[in-house]
């Protein structure tokens, strides 16, 4: 228990203080809502106190729409607490009101008596991937655009590298239409203002899928791949990183300027770790980019679109100069997509520019297209 400097005030607006609906239990109720004199309430168990018997709650107002953000994981805890009517409650073993205190801000509540921010109504709620750019000045009101942009196309473009880094892999298994690229689209959950971050869901729901036989965690080589690439950039697991994951990191970690200074990664992708990824880690990703790529040349060859999937990202590349082999061709940025749609539907040559994946026989990773027209005389 902590001493409040606050006034007191009537705790006859709680009512008999009973749970009406328990939302997190522990051997007891810890977050529930109850009805009092003035409608619903949430409360939140802060502190107990055994030598008086007493509990201690925050205690919010509270409406169903509220509760179903709480269920849905689109609001923390904290975010539900940090209201402007808020009062700390001690309440007896007996389910007596003690004594009832009105908070001007969560602020005034101790860290120990409070959630954490990030933390949800149940561990099943938390988001698949967040992503939180650390600098000073990023605060509610003076994100710069730039940093919200970061912060969205960073988490996309590394979500469809690691997608395609185990696209072989995920075809292979015989992934139906449409599935990569539900994989690669991920739903936002959640912006914050703890610094910036901004959290995603899954791309897919597996438990809602009518498609039977398909491994019931899609991203589960992806999570394989990504640990070990974070590993091996924190210095904790000496290996080696091939360029599209060198590619993955490149996308993530922070700027070698500017006001974003370090950013946070968690979530289920990376098995619920946090990992701080700081300039070091951005010199070090470039260093290792810049050996991959001289080890693996930009390459420009000709052809004609035999197939086009475009779910996958995918295309075959036939009819290439000296009668050589097909190349399986992969790609990840959507600019991309159009010319490709154009040249397969028009059965227009095309030139493309790319890096052959390294232990990925006659597999090409495009990075530009161009469209190949005959001069007309």
């Amino acid at each position: 228990m902590w001493l409040l400097n606050t006034p007191q005030c009537t705790p006859q607006r709680f009512g008999v203080f009973q749970p009406d609906e328990v939302l997190y239990e522990f051997d007891v109720p810890m977050i529930f809502t109850f009805m009092g004199e003035d409608g619903l309430f949430l409360a939140y168990l802060c502190a107990e106190d055994n030598d008086t018997q007493t509990v201690r709650y925050l205690i919010v107002p509270a409406n169903k729409k509220l509760i179903d953000e709480l269920k849905t994981g689109s609001k923390t805890v904290f975010e539900a607490l940090n209201q402007p009517w808020l009062w700390v409650v001690d309440v007896s073993y007996e389910g007596v009101i003690n004594a009832a205190w009105q908070v001007d801000d969560i602020a005034q509540i101790p860290d120990t008596a409070k959630p954490t921010k990030d933390a949800m109504l149940w561990p099943e709620l938390m988001p698949f991937f967040s992503y939180r750019l650390i600098g000073d000045g990023l605060e509610k009101g003076r994100v710069p655009a730039s940093v919200v942009a970061r912060a969205i196309d960073g988490t996309t473009v590394a979500i469809k590298r690691l997608m395609l880094a185990v696209s072989a892999t995920a075809v292979a298994q015989g992934r139906p239409e449409k599935w990569l690229k539900q994989l690669c689209d991920l739903p936002t959950q959640g912006f914050a203002y703890n610094s910036f971050e901004v959290s995603f869901r899954s791309g897919v729901d597996p438990t809602q899928s009518d498609i039977t036989g398909l491994d019931l965690d899609p991203y589960s080589e992806g999570q394989t791949k990504l640990t070990s690439a974070l590993q091996w950039l924190t210095d904790e697991l000496d290996t080696e990183i091939d360029l599209i994951m060198l590619e993955v990191l490149a996308s993530l970690v922070p700027p070698s300027h500017g006001i974003v200074r370090e950013v946070e990664i968690k979530g289920h992708l990376l098995g619920n770790a946090v990992v701080r990824l700081k300039r070091i880690h951005t010199a070090k990703v470039r260093k290792a980019i810049s050996s991959a790529k001289r080890e693996s040349p930009i390459l420009s060859t000709e052809g004609s679109i035999g197939e086009f999937d475009k779910d996958k990202f995918s295309f075959i590349l036939r009819q290439r100069p000296d009668n050589e082999l097909e190349l399986n061709c992969l790609f990840s940025e959507e600019n991309i997509y159009d010319d490709v749609s154009y040249a397969f539907f028009s059965e227009t040559p095309v030139k493309v520019v790319g890096r052959l994946l390294p232990n990925r026989s006659n597999t090409f990773e495009v990075i530009a297209i161009e469209i190949v027209t005959s001069e007309i005389n």
